[in-house]
Formats: structure tokens, C-alpha cells, sequence
């Protein structure tokens, strides 16, 4: 399960962390939802890259080559196999290999030429086992399924050369004829990933394959194109310079509810809303040869009249003179990853805002319980001082005498530990005087308790500002130098406070051996840096900002920046 949890430190009375309040939502759907977003993305983009490669590739291209090379990326080390049938449909042609090295070198000279070009005779059982439209692993070797071409002997040196493990395989096909087939050779102890990918993008590839051997006959692009695009899952769009819509496919045709007839000659800005067709038009025609490809998000207008959001990356034609020809592009719906944007973002605030919900509360009971110290515990002690006080003079018994002396010593520490706690809880100087009086009592406090000298200034001018705010700036303040005596080694201190406009900057800098900043935040350090992430939360959810400036052996600069209240 996943937890989005906020920690909020809790110190004692020498400034150590005495316990920490922990406030959790779980977020194990979010995280998953987010997971599935992501990965679908990176799909989606090695989908959309190769889908604009294939419209893109030109006859002289080895579309094999492109194909193998392709499915490589998805499989990593192993060697990636591509063959086709012959014209009489009964053998089977090594169109290409991607992936040797020096092991299949080394299995060259045992079979004592390329495989690239060799024929194999088709096995009814192979054609029908890797037919599902998945990949299948295969049971037999390398003797077996070239149908004992290649001699037994030879065949099991050169699987050994090889350190042959699994085979897997998968047709190529559409509408239930065979293109090509891909066989992934496996080293021994390697696990095939991303198998779903690789399948889907197979058949995807199966539509280029389709198309490729098609060109044979036709040898018109623009077939090609259509026959691919068309079979894409992804929206393909082509427009004039004037956004007039040329083509598109069916996906396209899908998303926005219209058939082609519909669409083509239609304005592309029309399926966009009116307050955002400026920026899209303005993209679009930032195009220029040297840049010629872009990526952008933007609203679009449903079937319904709902309103989506789609993900397209344009890509500009141009002619001998640098002029816009056309444009093409390859778009996807990202509704359901925009939601869960804001989703995230609505979990963020609801964090802030419980955490600053739990800090008032903490100020509250700090407040109360200070209060409650003045009013009871101290005022009773001080009464219980004074009645010994009495005995003590009315005592004529001078062993009692001492005796009562030295109650009325105990009596009155605990008055001073009294006192002490209830300026830790709350200091009534932030109350009745206000930041500037309670960070001055502050610094005085820091440099008698740990000997470290800390100057104050400000800048005198008035700086009203609402209770929240003024206790948040004074514990992240606090916060702040605690941090600096427990481990910036500091010998100075400065804090100065002013007012820029409607803002109050509160500063505290040292010069100790200073940090990095990054490293801090890093969630794998959450705990050292949980303290820096209250204040950036905390301040955040008051409208304000909290900057940190640090370098190691450089000291460090922390500035707090909130509203004045108006």
C-alpha cells in the first residue's frame, strides 16, 4: 500500500525532537492510477515514434532492418530475428538479425556464412503454434525448427557458442496471412521483458510489413501512409497551412465523433475551444525548418461538447524555399492522465491544508496549556513559596528553619522551570508584542542557552500580520535555529526581518559548514529534511514562500516570505 504522510516534529525542551505527529492518507489507487499513466505514456510514445518512422520511411529503407532494429529496443540484449515466406509461401527468408556480437561471430565461422538470406523450409506445427498473435515460447532448437538444414552436430555448437536459452517467436499477420515472423534468441538466465509491448508492437508493425509488400505492387506513399494510419490506435492528422484538414484516420475519426467526410476540408481550430486557438495556431506556426517538430497539450471539444485533452506532436513539411507544405500529426487523448494531475494536486492542497489545520491545533493546545501553567501550577507554587515563607518566620526551631529553607529553594526552581516551560509552550511576548519583539527574545534566548552569538536586525517598519501567519513565521524561525545549533556548526548568526510591499521577508543566515539542498529533499532523506518540508508546506498553505540557499562548507541562507495583512 502507498501513504502520502505528513510529519510534523514535536521538540523538547533542549530543541530534540520528542515526538513526531504523523498524518497519513492513503494514496495505494493514486499511485497505481499514476503507475498505469506513466507507463501507458512511455507505450504510447515508442508507439507514436514508430508510427511517424513508418509513415516516414522511404523505399529504399530495409523495412526488416527497421522492424528488427525497433524490436531490439523493447528486448534489450537478446538477438532479434526477422524472416518472411518466400513467393511460393512454403520457406521461409532471414531477412534480418540485429544484435550479434562476438559469441554469434564466433557462430558464424561454424556455420561458415550469414544466416541473412538463408531459406528454410516452413513447419506446418511452427506456423500454427505462433499464429495465437502472441509470443510463444518455443520447445525445440535451432536443427529442429530449420528443419534440419543446419546439422545436428553443428546445430548444438553453435547453440552452446550462443549459450543458448528460450526461444520465442510470434507471426507477423493480417487478416490471417502470415508477413513475417520475429524470433527473440535468449541467452541462458535471461528473462524476456515487456512481452505485452513487444506483442502490441508487433502488430503494429504487422500493418507496415502489410504495407511494405503491398509497395511492391503500388509503389504510392500515399497508400502506404493511409493503409498504416488507419490501422493506428493513435489519431493521425494531416492540414495545410491554413489548419484545413487533409486527412485523417480513423482513430481520429473516433475521437471526435465525425467521419472523414466530416472532417476533411473542416478547420483543425474548430475542434478546438475559442479561448485556446490563438496559443495552438501560434505553436503550429513556430514551426521552422531547422525546428520542424513540436509537442503540445491542449483542450479540444468532444463528441458530446464535452471538453478533453489531447497530447499531439506536429511536424511541418517544407519546400525548396523553406515554405510550409503541410503539416502531419500524431495525437492521443490524455483526459484521464490530466485528471489525475489534478487529482494529485487536490491531494497536495488537502495535505497543506490538514497540516496547517494540525499546526494551528498544536499553537492552540501550546497556547492552552501555557495558559493553564500561569493560571494554576505556577500561581499555586507561588502561594505554597509564600505560606512556607510564613512558617519559616514564625518558626523558632532552627533545624525546622533550615528545613523549610531549603522547601522554599525546591519550591521556588520548580517556579523557574515553570516559567521556562511556559515560554517554550508559547512566549506571551509573541502574543502581546508581536514577531519582531518574540524573534528578538528568541535570539537572546539562543545565544545565553548554547553560546552562540546572534544579532537581530529590523528594518522598523509596521508590519501587521494576521495570528497565523506571525506564529508560522516565529516556529519556522525557531525551527530554523534550532537547525543551525544542532548541525550547521555556526559561530554567527544574523536574522533580519523587513517588509517589501505587501510581503514580510524574514532571513536567517549562517556560516556554517552549509548543505546541499537537494540531497535534503531527496525522498530517500526524508527524515533529516522533514523540519525544512513543515516550513515549506506550512508557509505555502499561508500564501508565502520559503527559500533555501546552501552550499556545503558555505554556509547557509534561509528566507521566509508571507503577506502583511491588509
Amino acid at each position: 500500500m502507498w501513504f502520502h504522510s505528513t510529519l510534523v516534529p514535536v521538540n523538547d525542551d533542549d530543541g530534540q525532537i520528542d515526538y513526531i505527529i504523523v498524518v497519513s492518507i492513503e494514496t495505494t489507487e493514486r499511485k497505481r492510477a499514476e503507475q498505469k499513466v506513466t507507463q501507458h505514456l512511455a507505450e504510447m510514445k515508442f508507439l507514436s515514434t514508430t508510427a511517424m518512422e513508418f509513415v516516414d520511411l522511404q523505399p529504399k529503407n530495409d523495412v526488416y532492418e527497421v522492424v528488427a532494429r525497433r524490436l531490439k529496443e523493447l528486448v534489450g540484449d537478446p538477438i532479434v530475428v526477422i524472416s518472411s515466406s518466400d513467393e511460393t509461401g512454403r520457406e521461409v527468408i532471414v531477412r534480418a538479425i540485429v544484435g550479434v556480437g562476438k559469441r554469434f561471430e564466433a557462430a558464424l565461422k561454424i556455420l561458415g556464412r550469414s544466416p541473412v538470406g538463408m531459406s528454410f523450409p516452413i513447419l506446418e506445427s511452427f506456423l500454427h503454434q505462433t499464429a495465437s498473435g502472441k509470443l510463444v515460447k518455443l520447445s525445440e532448437g535451432i536443427h529442429h525448427y530449420t528443419r534440419k538444414k543446419i546439422p545436428r552436430t553443428a546445430a548444438k555448437l553453435i547453440e552452446k557458442t550462443l549459450g543458448l536459452g528460450d526461444l520465442y517467436s510470434m507471426q507477423f499477420s493480417r487478416g490471417g496471412r502470415m508477413l513475417a515472423i520475429a524470433t527473440i534468441i535468449m541467452r541462458k538466465g535471461e528473462r524476456l521483458e515487456n512481452p505485452d509491448l513487444i506483442e502490441t508492437y508487433i502488430n503494429h508493425a504487422s500493418v507496415l510489413l502489410q504495407n511494405r509488400q503491398a509497395e511492391d505492387v503500388l509503389r504510392q506513399s500515399e497508400d502506404r501512409y493511409r493503409a498504416i494510419a488507419e490501422d493506428m490506435p493513435t489519431m493521425i492528422c494531416r492540414f495545410l497551412p491554413g489548419c484545413e484538414i487533409t486527412y485523417v484516420n480513423q482513430a481520429c475519426c473516433s475521437c471526435f465523433g465525425k467521419t472523414s467526410e466530416k472532417l476533411v476540408g473542416s478547420s483543425f481550430l474548430s475542434l478546438i475551444p475559442k479561448a485556446d486557438r490563438e496559443t495552438v495556431a501560434t505553436n503550429i506556426s513556430a514551426l521552422t525548418v531547422e525546428s520542424p517538430t513540436q509537442s503540445h497539450e491542449h483542450r479540444v471539444i468532444g463528441p458530446d461538447g464535452e471538453i478533453r485533452w489531447q497530447s499531439w506532436t506536429n511536424r511541418a513539411t517544407f519546400d525548396n524555399e523553406g515554405m510550409v507544405l503541410a503539416y502531419q500529426s500524431v495525437g492521443e487523448d490524455i483526459t484521464e492522465r490530466k485528471q489525475a494531475e489534478e487529482n494529485l494536486l487536490w491531494y497536495q492542497e488537502r495535505l497543506r491544508f490538514l497540516a496547517s489545520e494540525l499546526a494551528q491545533a498544536e499553537e492552540k493546545a501550546r497556547h492552552r496549556i501555557a495558559t493553564d501553567l500561569h493560571d494554576g501550577v505556577a500561581q499555586d507554587l507561588l502561594s505554597l513559596k509564600m505560606e512556607l515563607e510564613k512558617i519559616r518566620k514564625s518558626t523558632p526551631s532552627t533545624g525546622l528553619h533550615n528545613t523549610l529553607a531549603q522547601m522554599i529553594e525546591t519550591v521556588e526552581k520548580m517556579i523557574q522551570t515553570t516559567r521556562s516551560l511556559m515560554l517554550e509552550l508559547s512566549p506571551p511576548v509573541l502574543y502581546e508584542l508581536g514577531l519582531e519583539p518574540a524573534i528578538e527574545w528568541l535570539t537572546e534566548k539562543v545565544q545565553i542557552d548554547h553560546g552562540i552569538p546572534v544579532s537581530f536586525e529590523d528594518d522598523g517598519q509596521n508590519k501587521p500580520l494576521a495570528e497565523g501567519v506571525r506564529v508560522g513565521l516565529f516556529r519556522a524561525v525557531r525551527e530554523l535555529l534550532i537547525n543551525v545549533v544542532k548541525h550547521a556548526q555556526a559561530s554567527n548568526i544574523e536574522i533580519t526581518t523587513r517588509r517589501d510591499g505587501q510581503n514580510i521577508h524574514a532571513q536567517v543566515k549562517d556560516d556554517g559548514i552549509g548543505f546541499d539542498p537537494v540531497a535534503i529533499q531527496s525522498p530517500s532523506d526524508l527524515k533529516s529534511g522533514v523540519g525544512l518540508f513543515y516550513i515549506r508546506e506550512r508557509l505555502m498553505h499561508l500564501g508565502g514562500v520559503f527559500d533555501l540557499e546552501s552550499k556545503p562548507g558555505q554556509g547557509t541562507i534561509a528566507t521566509l516570505i508571507a503577506p502583511i495583512k491588509d
